[in-house]
């Protein structure tokens, strides 16, 4: 959650997401948290309108940033995504 508001701090002041979790440093935020799983980098992969931030979860698999919302099984990520993903509209 930290992240991620910076994260939209950083856009709304900068017009744009930061390459790496490192650009939020120390302006946004004294040190980037840790995945509290594996006491390792989260995993960021900045995407043309937004972003995907997620931790590997409960599994210790890096399972691509599947979300919950997406896995058919208990192979997933606890994911942040912006923009959302969102359901087709009927």
């Amino acid at each position: 959650t930290e992240i991620a508001i910076a994260l939209a701090a950083y856009k709304r002041e900068r017009g744009r997401y930061p390459i790496k979790l490192a650009d939020l440093t120390p302006k946004f935020l004294k040190e980037i948290p840790l995945d509290s799983f594996t006491e390792r980098n989260l995993i960021y992969k900045k995407a043309d309108k937004g972003y995907t931030l997620y931790s590997i979860g409960p599994n210790l698999e890096d399972n691509g940033g599947i979300s919950s919302e997406d896995a058919e099984d208990w192979n997933y990520d606890l994911v942040v995504r912006v923009p959302t993903k969102r359901e087709p509209e009927p």
